[in-house]
């Protein structure tokens, strides 16, 4: 109970899965909904985790914390569907050991996230026990995206359409599947959600408005690739 607490004290509020902007509401799994960083939740998701008197109450505990965080945010590794870090709701035997795991790994991939967010720079990035401007803090989280956009160096100077569509070549000369999971339901940048492009070879969706340079989603007809995927693409491409 004290492990999990403190692995809750630790996450900082740009993880907070946000109610302000949609997300929550919006979210595929229905227990998403119901998260902890509301003032009204909060205290009983405390009580209900120092009353948990067996592992499966603990183990719901750490699903309601897992599912109240923005998994766009968190370390690639951690949020991909296979690991099952980030969907803890799937396991079928629960036990003390694999809830200390899921809470160990868990502190891992938010202290990655720490230091990743530290040593971009970014000059907005608070933790949960202070105070800030949602807006600017979007404002800030999106300027820094924008700036990280992944483009191969040969493909700098083409139009995104072209480079979707080299990219597109280099996945089928490579292999590489198609996703054909659930997409998350909130922007990869923004957080926010609505009306998102798809990616084709993983679950991460961002807005056409988030792009580099920002494009209206009417203009964006060909197939969309996030930029972790066209990083691992090209990096796959360079290397063969």
């Amino acid at each position: 109970k004290l492990m999990m607490m403190q692995v809750a004290l630790n996450i900082p509020e740009a993880l907070f899965l946000s109610t302000l902007r949609g997300q929550r509401r919006n979210s595929y799994y229905h227990i998403a909904r119901y998260q902890i960083w509301d003032s009204e939740f909060l205290n009983h998701w405390i009580q209900f985790l120092m009353n948990s008197s067996n592992t499966q109450m603990l183990f719901q505990a750490l699903t309601i914390l897992i599912s109240s965080l923005n998994k766009n945010k968190m370390p690639k590794w951690w949020r991909a569907i296979r690991s099952g870090w980030s969907t803890p709701f799937i396991v079928n035997f629960v036990t003390m050991s694999s809830i200390s795991l899921h809470l160990y790994i868990l502190d891992t991939a938010i202290t990655e996230y720490l230091v990743t967010s530290k040593s971009m720079g970014l000059s907005c990035f608070k933790k949960s026990n202070e105070t800030k401007n949602d807006e600017s803090s979007h404002f800030c989280e999106l300027k820094k995206s924008r700036k990280n956009s992944y483009v191969p160096h040969e493909l700098d100077k083409v139009s995104l359409r072209k480079r979707m569509n080299i990219i597109m070549k280099w996945a089928k000369e490579l292999a590489v599947p198609v996703f054909q999971g659930n997409s998350y339901d909130h922007c990869l940048t923004c957080g926010d959600g609505g009306t998102l492009l798809v990616c084709e070879f993983c679950p991460n969706v961002q807005h056409a408005e988030c792009l580099d340079p920002p494009k209206k989603v009417d203009d964006v007809t060909f197939d969309w690739i996030c930029d972790e995927c066209v990083k691992d693409i090209h990096i796959m491409k360079t290397s063969k």
